[in-house]
């Protein structure tokens, strides 16, 4: 089942889209993400991406792609995020 309990309600719909995906590697624009989403990503996303887009539990937002084991790693220059499945 999808863990909701375990994703901040805001990034719930991309956890959910990646859940939904299955596959061991999304790659998402900026764009796409937000569409996702349903809001625009705040200025840190753009400003300061490689803390946005840590794989770290601090961050509520980064529950939207950890709770359902994937990884984030972003490419500023492209916009896009590449979300991978994480092996334990």
């Amino acid at each position: 089942p999808f863990p909701s309990e375990n994703v901040s309600e805001r990034y719930r719909p991309l956890a959910k889209y990646l859940y939904d995906c299955g596959d061991g590697r999304v790659v998402l624009t900026y764009s796409r993400i937000e569409e996702i989403l349903g809001f625009t990503l705040p200025a840190t996303a753009h400003n300061y991406p490689q803390s946005y887009w840590a794989n770290t539990e601090t961050h509520s937002y980064s529950s939207g792609w950890m709770a359902g084991g994937y990884k984030a790693r972003v490419n500023y220059e492209k916009k896009l995020v590449t979300f991978e499945k994480s092996i334990f």
